[in-house]
């Protein structure tokens, strides 16, 4: 049985800020009609979920108060990057429930701590009170990509999340459009979110491809390490300083600042190594959303199993990062061949 984890995109806890009062649709975050706002809205954007292809799910059909959030703690060596949050040199702790804990965790190693403000496969996740007082941004986003994770189940988690990312983005902005006019600052920040998701992720990866080389180095010894420290720091800080621009181009309301390291570097890339194959999905269907969930229906039911992988690769297990990476490949040549017979 694979992990079953949390998803989110670049960053986890719910901002702390107010939205700004220019939002006229949506009250104080506090009090009984604050959460009625909520949820009459996760009944309109599951209602534009049913137009757009998706199956009904039974994600947020409750509030629970009594759940938070749900708090992660990872950690990584120094001295590799985990290719996913899937790759067994992360290690998770579910009961270091803050930073604190997670740090004493990690034994010196790199770590990632978030509370996550909803989880996908636990049978139905509930409106969490993080959830509830997210921005707007955050909040159509969760609803979205938590929903889309039931639609798709069984995709590898590297296209998964990277497919559930986009698809969330593209019906937040058009959503935005339906419900608050095209234009409107409600449009504009789910834009914002799609265009900081894209550039952060290029981000990520470019600087993950430069991490892997310089760590392959160490391994053969070619540095020392001391300059490994010294260099990895120096790609980390670089990575922040790119962060900040993108946000400061492209405003969300939702922001969190993330502590970069392997850890939470190698999460991320679960998100973003595939971005730019989900992108061209949506470039070969017209970024028509009922025919991409129709699409990547079909992906998964044309994949292999865990044994044939096994065995074309000559595997020993289907579960070390060797069998995360082929099955990631296979499904890349099926995406790749389904999306040139398309028209």
């Amino acid at each position: 049985m694979r992990r079953v984890l949390p998803c989110i995109m670049f960053v986890a806890l719910a901002a702390t800020h107010a939205l700004s009062s220019q939002a006229a649709s949506l009250p104080e975050k506090s009090g009984p009609s604050y959460h009625a706002e909520r949820m009459a809205l996760i009944q309109e954007m599951k209602a534009f979920e049913a137009q757009n292809g998706f199956a009904p799910t039974n994600n947020f059909l409750e509030y629970d108060p009594d759940v938070q959030n749900y708090p992660q703690c990872y950690s990584a060596p120094k001295s590799y990057l985990p290719y996913s949050y899937m790759d067994p040199a992360i290690a998770g702790s579910a009961g270091a429930g803050t930073e604190q804990e997670c740090d004493a965790f990690s034994m010196g190693r790199d770590w990632y701590f978030y509370a996550s403000e909803a989880v996908a496969g636990i049978g139905g996740t509930p409106i969490t009170p993080a959830m509830v007082e997210s921005p707007l941004d955050r909040f159509m986003y969760l609803v979205f990509h938590e929903d889309c994770h039931e639609q798709i189940l069984g995709l590898a988690r590297g296209i998964n999340e990277a497919a559930c990312d986009i698809i969330a983005m593209e019906m937040m902005i058009k959503f935005a459009e339906e419900k608050f006019g095209i234009g409107s600052r409600e449009n504009n920040l789910a834009k914002n979110y799609l265009t900081c998701y894209q550039e952060k992720s290029r981000i990520v990866n470019e600087a993950s491809e430069r991490l892997f080389l310089l760590y392959e180095d160490y391994a053969r010894k070619k540095v020392t390490k001391k300059d490994l420290l010294l260099k990895r720091a120096a790609i980390f800080r670089e990575i922040d300083e790119k962060f900040t621009e993108v946000r400061r181009n492209h405003p969300t309301e939702y922001y969190r600042q993330i502590i970069f390291n392997n850890a939470s570097l190698g999460f991320l890339l679960t998100y973003t190594r595939n971005q730019t194959l989900i992108e061209k999905v949506f470039d070969r269907l017209g970024h028509n959303l009922p025919q991409i969930v129709s699409f990547l229906r079909q992906v998964t039911k044309l994949q292999p199993g865990d044994e044939a992988i096994v065995e074309q690769y000559k595997l020993q297990d289907n579960f070390g990062v060797k069998f995360i990476r082929a099955e990631e490949a296979e499904m890349i040549k099926i995406i790749n061949a389904l999306a040139e017979k398309k028209p």
